[in-house]
């Protein structure tokens, strides 16, 4: 069986990766907060695991480093479920949704066979990284909080803008070594990123076409609370 893009494969490490939050939600919401955190914890571990195992696999150590937006996801969770602070919860929310883009677009892993170790240092990583915050937020290991956007879109830039400037030091170093984590110096041919390349043809900059998408993100995720802010404020007016 092939890893191919839109295969059966494919298909069903979409649907479980859509699933897992609300199955864990229903398996641990009466559960005690330390037992929902160490079972979260245990498929944290697993993620972070595979992206070890990936960073020693083929040798290739200064391209698998963990700047990808979806790696630095997959390393900040065990810090939120231990101190199960707010604002990096709310923010790997959002970051959670990278990994849906990267599950869907499988496009380093399409057309091997699922017995090959990239398929699975591929797909389990985004697993966790996808299910894990979203499981977290449904289950309130950290308070779910629209005050925190703020915050989570200046990290965001932050963290981008850094490992933009780490892979413009690799390519002065040496062309040879030069890097493309968080995708700033170029769309590596994804379909996705290959559309907002073609409106703004500029490295870095590219990026930020994805506001609009972000934003739809946030109504998402925060769409509960925006609805009561709409009707209280409604019903102050009517007074």
């Amino acid at each position: 069986m092939m890893y191919n893009q839109f295969g059966f494969f494919h298909i069903m490490t979409l649907v479980c990766s859509i699933l897992t939050p609300f199955l864990l939600w229903l398996i641990l919401r009466n559960k005690k907060d330390l037992t929902k955190r160490i079972i979260l914890g245990v498929f944290a571990f697993v993620g972070i695991g595979m992206l070890v195992y990936e960073f020693f696999r083929d040798g290739r150590i200064l391209y698998d480093l963990p700047l990808h937006l979806c790696s630095l996801n997959g390393l900040l969770i065990p810090f939120v479920l231990i101190f199960k602070n707010k604002r990096l919860g709310n923010m790997l929310m959002l970051w959670s949704f990278g990994a849906l883009g990267a599950l869907i677009f499988n496009f380093e892993v399409d057309m091997l066979p699922i017995s090959d170790p990239a398929c699975w240092t591929y797909f389990v990583p985004h697993y966790v990284q996808l299910t894990i915050p979203l499981s977290m937020g449904l289950l309130k290991i950290f308070e779910i909080d629209y005050k925190t956007i703020p915050s989570t879109l200046l990290f965001t830039v932050i963290a981008y803008t850094i490992v933009h400037i780490i892979n413009k030091i690799f390519a002065a170093v040496d062309p040879a070594l030069a890097t493309n984590y968080m995708f700033s110096v170029h769309h590596q041919n994804n379909v996705f990123l290959l559309f907002m390349w073609n409106i703004c043809p500029y490295e870095y900059f590219y990026m930020f076409l994805m506001l609009p998408l972000i934003l739809i993100l946030l109504i998402i995720i925060y769409f509960n609370q925006f609805i009561k802010i709409i009707i209280s404020t409604n019903k102050r007016k009517k007074k």
